[in-house]
Parts: structure tokens; sequence; C-alpha cells
């Protein structure tokens, strides 16, 4: 919005073109069972510009008629969604929002951690962070730039430097899966900003 950045693709993560934000909490009797009940709690977010950290979580709690900077006790910034996680998982905080696909990972590779962390909300679906490029960039580079991204899971070469990132492919971007992280961004700007 700020920038008029346009969409250029999108990564395809073990099959997937979506992610949601995850709210976690302990898995214990006594954890908050969503996000009113950690009023007054410790959370974490990866970081304040993260759409599934930590603006999408404002947007729900300022929708509910509760302001994010004083709902909590305190909000860490964890600096990344596994740390979230595993900062959830260990007891340094109530509760956090964190990106599905990052929790998929995390689990994935250590699932002990469903032993120690719950979901108890899913979001609606987002499009993946996209690759984007600058407005009014020539036509046939980016024509250019489409058409490789587009191919770079058919070389080995491509499929070797997708791979450790956890990317199958990527596809060509649909705006409308934007949306909703429109809506709310444009929501957070008026409430900084009345």
């Amino acid at each position: 919005a700020d920038y008029g950045l346009e969409l250029l693709v999108i990564p395809v993560i073990r099959g997937q073109s979506n992610y949601r934000s995850l709210f976690i909490v302990p898995r214990s009797a006594d954890a908050a069972e969503n996000l009113d009940a950690l009023a007054g709690k410790r959370f974490a977010a990866a970081d304040p510009l993260s759409n599934t950290g930590w603006l999408y979580p404002a947007d729900q709690l300022r929708q509910r008629g509760h302001d994010p900077k004083t709902f909590f006790s305190e909000v860490v910034y964890t600096g990344g969604h596994d740390r979230s996680v595993f900062a959830v998982a260990d007891g340094h905080v109530d509760g956090a929002a964190v990106d599905s696909v990052i929790y998929e990972e995390v689990t994935a590779a250590d699932p002990g951690i469903l032993k120690r962390v719950q979901v108890v909300h899913r979001s609606q679906t987002f499009g993946m962070p996209p690759v984007v490029v600058p407005p009014g960039m020539e036509p046939e580079l980016r024509a250019r730039l489409e058409r490789a991204f587009l191919s770079f899971h058919e070389s080995p070469g491509g499929r070797a430097a997708l791979e450790p990132l956890g990317i199958d492919r990527f596809i060509l971007a649909d705006p409308a899966a934007y949306d909703g992280v429109r809506a709310m961004s444009a929501r957070h700007r008026t409430a900084r900003h009345p």
C-alpha cells in the first residue's frame, strides 16, 4: 500500500498456497481457551509487522473492543514464529499467534511439542507471502522474472535451491487472496491514526 508494490508470484509450500494465523497456548488444564482469556497475560508475537503473528490478533482484539496495546500484560516480540512456539512450549508466555506453516514445520521436526502446546484458534486463510515487484517495472523484465520463478522447480538446480526452503514451486498470485490482509491493514492504520 505504501509503495505500490505489485504481486508477481507466490510460493507453494508443501502443497499449500495459503496459510493461517494460529493462536496457541500451553497444553494444561489452566491454559486460556481463546484470545479473550489471554487478557492480562504474556503474549508472544514474531514481529510487530507480522500478519499472522501480530496484525491478525490485534485486529481480532479491536473488533472485540479491546486495545491491543493494553490487553496483554506484556507482548514479547520473539523475532520468529518458531521462537514463539518454543516460548509457549517452554512456559515463557501464556499464548502466541504463529504462522501455520512454521507451526507445522516445528511440530513435524519435534512432535513432542504437541504434548506441550495446543491450538485454540485458526484464522481464515491468507495468501502466502508473495514475491513482489516495484510499480512501473519494465514489462519485459517483469515477464522474464515471472517465467524464471514459474519454471524454477523444473530444473535440478532449482529444485535443490527450493527444497531447503520447503517450497514446491511458485504460481501466479491471485490478488483476491490478500483482500483480508488489506482490510486488516486499513483498520490498523485507522486505529493508529484516527
